[in-house]
């Protein structure tokens, strides 16, 4: 019985450097890599925890967050993916590049005629030239054709071996060095020394909204962090000598070994109101220096200095100054008071029973807007300055609201805009406030006029007295009854609008008599409103009211009914305003910069050398054969076959060529 012969068993080392060094390893890593960066591009990084719930939902914002998605380039997976490719090419290089090497030097001398009698390109020829002619003939000829080549002999024959395209195998050892620097240098760049001090308990992030002077020294990191990635907004005339890193849902402060001043900041708008351009003039400011440097950075136009790249990354408002008027719309309306405040200010206001914290949350000088033009078409109308801000009640429910300066005309009149909104997700709902000359004083007066129960009973008696004049009706008790009804319904209409008139009729009129009554009520209440109106502005000493005056009426009306929903109990005039500008500066600190660049040249000469540079190899087999010498030339190319067809032909033609011409 025959002995069965058992393979030897690989050491652990050998299966493990196998493992590590495959391909199949590599192109898994690398695919894993190029997946993970696809979703580090398309999902912002490092935003605000808050805008991924917003965003996400519940459900797939801790599914996301538990796989660090958010930080994609920092999270565990990633730098172990990096590491693993490292390790992986490296071993590939390790194990591989000898071979490559010694392919790329060697001619293949030993090789045999019987192997080049089954290469697809090769030609035989018999001449009376000896053998040594030939081999003359033939280093002449791969001379000419510019190969390097190598002569030997065999028993009985001559072999000349050429080649070119040899560096062609550097392509592949320089591909993957350029792997696996652009890998060393991209872990360079990681936050794996933040980690660390995480890890150690000597770094915790902030999660408090406090001023930076009141960060902790446990959540700040001195200048000398190797490499870091962050943000800071500079106003006008302000300075910075940190940058905040985002960290989870907190953040931490990276103190900067100099400091940035902004002198000056410019940005141009197209005509659409985007950006076009924005650039800011900085000061730096350094103990090392001897006077401070003075440099403008633009978008991809970043200041380079002692290795920190300040680059301009966005803009915003730095803290304008506000004059505002402060209507009130419930507790005695029409009153206002004069408040003077700035963006990212918050105080607190005492309105319709409750103390609202107003937060003056940004200010905006341009607003373009797609306006409907008389013709029908849209034009795009800069409709002027506005302020955002928030009114946050006792129980911390706010509602975030947008005021413009400007007025735009609504159905023929001039109204200023006021949008309000319960939640970020959600579109701005608008109420129209109708604008006179001096501004929403002239609106403000008929809600205070209509606010007192006298004038209101007293425009409801000459609308009865009128109304009855007029169909020959006299009875005393009917007109007090109507007029009282009448100062009611008003009072209904402030209170919750049409609908709360409606609702009123619903509750009091069989339903077949609804709609008549409903009717009745909203003329009687335009009426009285109507006569308030009139009278005010008559005490105003208007003589005569035109019908602008009825079409500015109608659209006070169409805000009063707006105004239950409206949810807030004043109204934020902005009277004026003193503009400041701010610049927001990425600053990076990137010591793997240069080494990426690096592995990035690397890894393009070695794809140039591995798509361009075609290895070719040629044999010229020479022996004696019944007194003639015998010729067999034969090539090789494992890529661009059929270019290597046309340029084998040609070499076949022109040594046909020689051999001819020799004999003459």
């Amino acid at each position: 019985m025959a002995e069965v012969v058992k393979k030897p068993q690989k050491s652990g080392s050998k299966r493990f450097i196998e493992f590590f060094g495959s391909m199949e390893l590599a192109i898994t890593l690398l695919a894993t890599l190029a997946v993970a960066s696809v979703i580090g591009t398309i999902l912002q990084q490092n935003q605000s925890y808050n805008d991924y719930i917003l965003k996400f939902g519940p459900f797939w914002f801790e599914l996301f967050e538990k796989i660090a998605l958010y930080d994609v380039y920092a999270a565990i997976w990633f730098l172990s993916i990096l590491v693993f490719l490292v390790l992986s090419t490296s071993i590939c290089v390790f194990r591989n590049a000898p071979v490559f090497l010694r392919e790329a030097r060697h001619f293949r001398t030993n090789v045999q005629l019987k192997s080049l009698k089954t290469f697809k390109h090769q030609k035989e020829w018999q001449t009376d030239y000896s053998v040594d002619d030939v081999v003359v003939m033939g280093s002449k000829f791969f001379n000419y054709l510019g190969l390097k080549f190598r002569p030997s002999k065999g028993d009985g024959y001559q072999l000349i071996a050429a080649k070119k395209g040899g560096v062609n195998r550097w392509g592949y050892i320089l591909t993957h060095m350029g792997v696996i620097i652009i890998c060393i240098g991209a872990l360079f760049d990681s936050k794996i020394p933040m980690m660390i001090s995480e890890w150690s308990g000597n770094l915790k992030p902030e999660t408090r909204n406090i001023s930076a002077s009141k960060v902790p020294d446990i959540s700040r990191i001195p200048p000398s962090n190797a490499s870091f990635r962050g943000n800071v907004q500079i106003p006008e005339g302000g300075s910075a000598n940190i940058v905040f890193l985002n960290v989870r849902d907190g953040y931490v402060v990276q103190e900067l070994p100099f400091a940035i001043k902004l002198k000056d900041f410019r940005v141009e708008h197209y005509s659409t109101g985007a950006p076009k351009s924005f650039e800011s003039d900085l000061i730096i400011i350094d103990d090392k220096l001897d006077k401070p440097i003075e440099a403008t950075i633009a978008v991809n136009h970043p200041f380079i200095y002692r290795g920190f790249a300040l680059y301009q990354a966005s803009f915003a408002d730095g803290g304008s100054k506000l004059d505002l008027n402060l209507w009130s719309l419930k507790d005695k309306p029409g009153t206002s008071v004069n408040k003077k405040s700035a963006v990212f200010d918050e105080f607190k206001i005492n309105a319709g029973g409750e103390t609202l914290t107003a937060e003056m949350n940004d200010f905006r000088l341009f607003n373009i807007q797609g306006v409907i033009q008389d013709d029908g078409s849209t034009k795009q109308t800069n409709i002027g300055p506005s302020i955002t801000y928030k009114l946050r009640d006792a129980s911390g429910v706010a509602k975030e609201f947008v005021n413009y300066m400007v007025p735009v005309t609504s159905e023929g009149v001039t109204t200023y805009l006021s949008g309000v909104r319960s939640d970020a997700t959600q579109p701005f709902m608008y109420l129209h406030l109708p604008v006179a000359e001096n501004g929403v004083e002239k609106f403000m007066q008929l809600m205070q006029k209509l606010s007192d129960s006298k004038t209101i009973e007293k425009a409801a008696t000459t609308t009865v007295a009128r109304t009855m004049g007029q169909a020959s009706i006299s009875n005393e008790k009917l007109a007090a009854d109507i007029s009282h009804s009448m100062a009611l319904l008003v009072k209904q209409f402030l209170t919750g609008g049409y609908e709360e008139v409606v609702n009123g009729v619903k509750s009091k009129v069989p339903e077949d008599k609804q709609k008549e009554v409903v009717e009745t009520y909203l003329k009687l209440l335009q009426s009285v409103i109507g006569t308030v109106y009139e009278t005010m502005l008559i005490e105003q000493g208007q003589k005569s009211i035109e019908n602008s005056d009825w079409a500015w009426f109608d659209m006070a009306l169409q805000a009063m009914n707006t105004l239950p929903y409206y949810g807030a109990p004043i109204y934020f005039e902005l009277a004026s305003f003193e503009h400041i500008q701010a610049a927001g500066i990425q600053i990076t600190k990137s010591p793997g910069q240069d080494i990426v660049y690096f592995g990035c040249v690397l890894l393009m000469i070695g794809v140039f050398f591995l798509f361009y540079i075609n290895p070719t190899r040629y044999w010229l087999w020479l022996d004696q054969q019944e007194g003639k010498t015998r010729i067999l030339l034969a090539g090789v190319s494992h890529r661009h076959t059929r270019d290597f067809e046309k340029q084998f032909d040609k070499a076949v033609e022109d040594f046909d060529t020689a051999l001819n011409r020799e004999k003459r």
